[in-house]
């Protein structure tokens, strides 16, 4: 699980030969230690990242016996990116939070999330509701159409891993102005 920090194990399958040495030649940046690897706040980044041991049954490293390779399969929670057809409308940069609509104009924004495991729902609550990742303000009005918005996702249930669900969301503002004011706000 992201954020975790969690150790793998080799272990001896031969039980005739003992190992007298343990190696980690793919580390993906665990600290290897003996027959330990130990991550320190698991990342996602690590997500399909190739890790194996190896033992030597002797002094020499000539001797070594390789682990098969196992990947990685590490749980995070939806990363969430809202897209937009309205080139004033970037709640995720610089002005960070806030989505610029011109008044009259229609504008559908996205909801894209990915997580691991996959989003098996993405909804949008405040002025408008869904439960698609799109939705279409309509001939934007500041009444009808300014204010919070949330999008949020979730992935599937497991009766198999009580971890699961991991949920994440995002609000941000859309202010509907006239031409000349989003005008100004830019040129300020």
């Amino acid at each position: 699980m992201e954020g975790e920090d969690t150790r793998l194990k080799c272990e001896n399958a031969q039980l005739d030969k003992p190992v007298t040495n343990y190696s980690w030649p793919d580390t993906v940046g665990g600290t290897p230690f003996g027959q330990f690897l130990i991550f320190d706040n698991v990342s996602k980044d690590l997500h399909l990242k190739r890790v194996r041991c190896a033992g030597s049954h002797g002094e020499s490293s000539a001797r070594l016996v390789y682990s098969d390779s196992i990947f990685l399969k590490i749980y995070y929670k939806p990363v969430i990116k809202i897209i937009s057809s309205a080139p004033t409308c970037s709640p995720q940069t610089s002005l960070s939070n806030v989505c610029f609509i011109t008044r009259g104009h229609n504008v559908t924004l996205s909801c894209q999330a990915k997580s691991n495991p996959p989003p098996a729902s993405v909804k949008w609550f405040g002025k408008i509701t869904s439960t698609t990742m799109n939705i279409t303000i309509t001939l934007a009005e500041q009444k009808t159409d300014g204010g919070a918005y949330i999008c949020s996702a979730e992935t599937e249930k497991s009766s198999d891993d009580q971890r699961l669900p991991l949920f994440s969301s995002y609000q941000f503002t859309v202010i509907v102005q006239c031409n000349n004011e989003i005008h100004k706000l830019l040129i300020y």
